[in-house]
């Protein structure tokens, strides 16, 4: 007996928006528009630097038929680079890892709200 896959659709996963506001939603890999504001959402995720912590990354996908990839990423209000790249901490410049998950976080994380004055 096999297991039942899921497709990307099927999943519930955190999106940040260009303005910072944060929601979750299925995934898709084509554009998404944030439900507060309108502008363009990705889904996001967290890495760490060992010395300034966490810090959530913004992955764009490529699909084809049912082979979804991220292709690229970036920190929020930094330029996309392409997922062959190592992330690097915008501070001290040290590699980013992902970060790993709290087995006892509740599933479907709150991300932090970013405001812009």
């Amino acid at each position: 007996m096999t297991a039942p896959t899921r497709s990307f659709g099927d999943v519930t996963i955190d999106w940040l928006c260009e303005s910072g506001h944060s929601f979750q939603a299925t995934g898709q890999t084509d554009s998404r528009s944030c439900p507060q504001c309108s502008k363009r959402s990705y889904v996001v995720t967290l890495y760490q630097c060992e010395v300034h912590g966490r810090m959530e990354i913004m992955l764009g996908y490529d699909a084809e038929q049912d082979d979804v990839r991220v292709t690229r990423w970036r920190l929020p209000s930094r330029g996309w680079v392409t997922s062959e790249e190592k992330l690097r901490c915008p501070r001290c410049r040290r590699a980013l890892r992902r970060a790993p998950r709290d087995p006892l976080a509740p599933i479907g994380r709150k991300i932090k709200t970013r405001t812009t004055d």
